[in-house]
């Protein structure tokens, strides 16, 4: 009796030890920073505040519509996988983020083809600006779209080049910011 007891109890931390992801601190810092600013906006509109409401809103879009974030190695969840002509886009969450991961590498995609929903991945570049239409949007639902320069599916046993000539041609076709 002790040794089935002593067999479940291993196989129980095995599995949960296998089910932990690690977070980045720098995506926990950036999650904490988006729900703070979340919260003073609310409490602005709440109080009926209209220049703490005006200060937090150019507060959040200079914060998180700046082109200059960039993710090293963030941790998310595949949501969905899809392709659009040259382009494979990964749909990935993270708590209320989304990030439209685009792989434009050619053999990046061969590599990737077999991601299912649920999949972990953890991916790194920048981020650039933040596409929701309004502030509220922007805070509560971040939606970023970008070419990832490195993946990993693997939780971070193997990490994934996309080649700079992909990205930069990619991004060379269209007249958008990055």
């Amino acid at each position: 009796m002790k040794l089935k007891s002593l067999c479940i109890l291993t196989l129980l931390m095995t599995m949960h030890g296998c089910s932990e992801v690690e977070i980045p601190e720098s995506q926990v810092e950036f999650s904490n920073k988006i729900e703070a600013l979340r919260k003073a906006l609310d409490k602005a509109e709440s109080d009926n505040n209209v220049f703490d409401m005006q200060n937090t809103k150019a507060e959040i879009s200079d914060f998180i519509k700046s082109p200059k974030l960039t993710a090293n190695l963030w941790y998310g969840k595949v949501h969905s996988v899809s392709q659009f002509g040259e382009v494979v886009n990964i749909d990935v969450r993270f708590k209320t983020q989304e990030y439209t991961l685009l792989i434009v590498d050619e053999k990046l995609k061969n590599t990737i083809e077999g991601l299912r929903r649920d999949d972990d991945i953890y991916f790194s570049g920048k981020l650039g600006k933040e596409m929701s239409l309004t502030i509220s949007g922007a805070i509560t639902n971040p939606e970023f779209r970008f070419p990832p320069t490195e993946l990993s599916l693997d939780k971070l046993k193997t990490k994934l080049k996309q080649d700079r000539s992909y990205i930069e041609s990619y991004w060379d076709k269209r007249e958008s910011p990055r």
